[in-house]
């Protein structure tokens, strides 16, 4: 079944070739309500509120099922959801597979399962009892999806305890994915830094880049707090085996080593993986706590970097305040690393 929802207000924001829809609710008692760590952790786009209002714009809701909720991490879960029924959904099939092949890895949708709790907040109310947010794709095919999430809350918990089969639906298509915002042709190296889950739509895009040969060559270096935390660490170092001259990555984890921005030496987990590229012809996609964001942002633009070679997407934390020290070491860390390849 293909229905209609309507979200009060989306405001479509363009940053670095970015857009970040803000959904917002009709009043602060809602927005307060809905705005919980859950949302915080796994949403993917800055200052989203769902509302089941009556309003533009309006977008598809797409029945399907959760096939697995694939633990990948302490904590950390791969959704496997899988669309009901493509031969008889509202008699509408080709619609559906239009829908499904336009999502890539990085891009966002509202994804919703019911709330059995009989305890539901005032937009589940309104939704017909079901929950629901901004998640990121990770995977994507003609009849499936494959959603990284972290358990925070009630909602991402619902989604990880669930059996398979159970039903949840999706909707909506926001901001660009991550291989569409990087301009391949004028570009030597892509460079993705990722905090958390974030490590989700990186992963999937970099499958996709390695079945592209005209791909310029890819580093992945993933931020976690624990080891525990690290997510797909085998499946990573098998595809940089196959590609050894086309992918590379590390994980750096924070408990043990500091923030990636910590100094110099820290810094190295990325300076290490452009000594071979131009700063200018070097992609940068960061992606997840949006205190390291905004502060990667700024720190290399100061170092040269140009604009259109950054591309950003914020899960969390984004109103933290950047930090003057650390910028500073981003910046001098790059621009140190770029003056080594010209001497």
């Amino acid at each position: 079944m293909v229905s209609i929802f309507s979200l009060t207000t989306l405001l479509l924001v363009s940053s670095c070739q970015a857009f970040v829809p803000a959904l917002q609710l009709s009043s602060r008692k809602i927005a307060s309500e809905c705005v919980d760590r859950d949302q915080q952790q796994s949403r993917a786009f800055i200052g989203t509120r769902l509302s089941a209002a009556d309003g533009a714009p309006q977008y598809e809701k797409i029945d399907a099922i959760l096939q697995e909720a694939e633990k990948v991490a302490e904590g950390s879960y791969m959704l496997h959801v899988k669309v009901t029924n493509t031969s008889n959904n509202n008699n509408n099939n080709n619609k559906v597979g239009i829908i499904m092949e336009q999502y890539q890895p990085g891009h966002v949708l509202a994804l919703e399962i019911e709330d059995t709790s009989g305890d539901l907040n005032a937009d589940a109310k309104q939704n017909g009892g079901w929950m629901r947010g901004p998640y990121t794709v990770s995977r994507a095919t003609k009849t499936s999806l494959d959603i990284m999430v972290r358990v925070v809350g009630k909602k991402s918990k619902a989604f990880a305890e669930s059996k398979p089969g159970t039903p949840v639906r999706f909707g909506g298509k926001f901001k660009v994915p991550i291989l569409e915002g990087i301009s391949k042709e004028k570009v030597q190296k892509a460079v993705f830094i990722s905090t958390g889950v974030g490590i989700g739509p990186c992963l999937g895009a970099i499958e996709l880049a390695m079945g592209d040969e005209s791909f310029p060559p890819i580093a992945l270096v993933a931020s976690f707090r624990e080891l525990t935390d690290i997510a797909f660490g085998d499946h990573l170092d098998e595809i940089a085996r196959q590609n050894p001259s086309r992918f590379e990555w590390k994980p750096v984890v924070t408990s043990k080593t500091g923030r990636i921005s910590k100094s110099q030496d820290t810094m190295k987990a990325v300076t290490e993986c452009i000594q071979d590229s131009a700063i200018s012809e070097t992609h940068f996609h960061l992606i997840g706590n949006g205190q390291l964001i905004n502060e990667f942002r700024e720190g290399l633009g100061n170092a040269g970097v140009p604009e259109d070679r950054i591309t950003v997407e914020q899960y969390f934390n984004h109103k933290a305040e950047s930090s003057t020290g650390v910028i500073e070491t981003i910046s001098s860390s790059i621009i140190a690393s770029n003056a080594l390849q010209q001497l």
